[in-house]
């Protein structure tokens, strides 16, 4: 898993939740969100921002993720994902000889298992196999409802390809290319407004998908929130274009618990006690990398905990 993570609520909410106005002590609450994020991603043993750029165990494939994984339970009838929500099952390989995953004889036909929740898989009139990493999934998950483009720095011939699934079902991907002009039969845009035109045709646009702009930024949403993902990938050509989630498709429960730990370690330091995030921040993301649980103080893991988001076995 990389060492970078999206903070889990934007620091101006951040300064709301805590009382903190003016610009002070912006450098340090912006350190102590990132560092709480990974906190958070340690705790769950998992990434809950964006799940379709990522690597951990898994390698990312587009906007797809691929996780080589074993049986679970006590009948091996099972498999775990490393991350939920999950929109959609690309395919699931099984070859516990030659570990050859791209042979069709090897796909394990979708009728054969059902997906549950939390990222749990269940085999349908059998068992998987339990040998190591003789399964692959490939899947596309996380809480990615919205995404955000940022055009400042866009560049003629640079593109977007936009695709959704919708109740697990993948829409067909669609690029857009920056332009002199907008033309959506051509899916040419000129700015942000233009981008937003292109995708909100009736014709040429994304389906599942609703645009806007403010200033240079376009934000994606779903249209059916909560059983629909929007992935969005980038071509930089000549200039540059980035991509990010707009907090509010994190859970608030979510956003609840970053600021509350954010608070908490704000609160050791004040009492002159090591701060173990700032002494400890490479250990930390270590641990995300390998998937390793890390203590949280008890109220911050009970928000989690009753959010759903910890995982339990089916």
């Amino acid at each position: 898993m990389g060492a970078n993570i999206q903070d889990l609520i934007s620091r101006d909410s951040l300064k709301t939740v805590l009382g903190i106005s003016g610009t002070a002590q912006d450098g340090e609450l912006e350190f102590q969100l990132t560092a709480a994020s990974f906190e958070i991603a340690a705790y769950l043993g998992r990434y809950i921002d964006e799940a379709d750029s990522r690597t951990w165990c898994y390698v990312a494939d587009g906007s797809t993720l691929t996780v080589r994984t074993e049986a679970v339970g006590p009948d091996c009838s099972w498999l775990w994902l490393p991350t939920w929500p999950v929109s959609s099952i690309v395919s699931i390989y099984y070859d516990a000889n030659e570990f050859d995953f791209t042979d069709s004889d090897n796909l394990i036909d979708s009728d054969y298992y059902n997906l549950a929740p939390r990222g749990y898989i269940r085999r349908v009139g059998g068992t998987w196999g339990a040998e190591s990493d003789s399964i692959e999934v490939k899947f596309r998950g996380g809480y990615p409802s919205k995404r955000a483009i940022d055009l400042s720095s866009v560049a003629n011939t640079d593109t977007v390809t936009i695709t959704s699934t919708v109740d697990g079902v993948l829409q067909t991907a669609l690029t857009y290319t920056k332009a002199a002009s907008t033309v959506a039969a051509s899916r040419q845009f000129a700015d942000a407004a233009g981008l937003v035109t292109c995708i909100n045709d009736a014709t040429h646009g994304v389906s599942g998908v609703t645009a806007s702009a403010s200033g240079n930024v376009v934000t994606l949403a779903a249209t059916t929130a909560g059983r629909a993902a929007v992935m969005v990938e980038k071509t930089e050509n000549a200039g540059t274009l980035a991509i990010s989630i707009p907090h509010d498709s994190i859970p608030l429960h979510v956003q609840q618990a970053a600021a509350l730990l954010v608070r908490y370690n704000l609160q050791q330091a004040e009492r002159g006690l090591v701060s173990r995030v700032r002494e400890g921040l490479i250990d930390i993301q270590f641990a995300v990398s390998e998937g390793r649980e890390m203590d949280l103080p008890k109220r911050v893991a009970s928000i989690l905990a009753l959010g759903g988001e910890e995982r339990r076995f089916p």
